[in-house]
């Protein structure tokens, strides 16, 4: 009798560590893609960001291709706007090696991936300023999530 009382109690105790072990894995998967869809959508502000200063570098209008919409941009200069919205399948992300480096790119011929990634383009102030929003979104166990991040970019270079 103490045996199978010794047993249930070390039964129970490893389920609870059995349980406490597949949920510490399952949130590891949760943080993982919280943190890459956080970077796709800082990247894609990035993006944005060097347009503006390459414009600017390049004596052109600072808003010479950044208009207002719906942009599906990446590190391979892929530009397309007129995307409806993130669930559009040509806002999907897709693996793809640059360079002996892998990044994310809209290119449908390299791995795909849960991620989706779109560019918004709103006038602030005429001719001086636009907010941009980025929003990366991911599914996971049938779910979607989303991470937006924003900024306002400025005329800063008027000479």
């Amino acid at each position: 009798m103490e045996i199978i009382a010794v047993l249930a109690v070390v039964s129970v105790g490893l389920l609870g560590v059995l349980t406490l072990v597949i949920q510490n894995i399952q949130i590891q998967f949760i943080n993982k893609n919280a943190l890459i869809a956080s970077q796709l959508a800082q990247e894609g502000l990035e993006l944005v960001r060097a347009k503006r200063d390459t414009n600017w570098l390049l004596k052109n209008s600072w808003n010479d291709s950044i208009t207002p919409g719906n942009y599906i941009i990446d590190a391979m200069n892929t530009w397309q706007n007129g995307i409806v919205d993130i669930n559009n399948p040509e806002a999907k992300l897709y693996i793809q090696g640059f360079g002996g480096i892998e990044s994310f790119a809209h290119t449908t011929t390299s791995y795909p991936t849960n991620f989706r990634r779109l560019i918004t383009i709103q006038d602030l102030v005429a001719g001086q300023s636009l907010k941009i929003i980025s929003t990366a979104q991911y599914e996971q166990g049938g779910n979607k999530y989303q991470y937006v991040a924003e900024t306002d970019l400025y005329n800063w270079g008027e000479r």
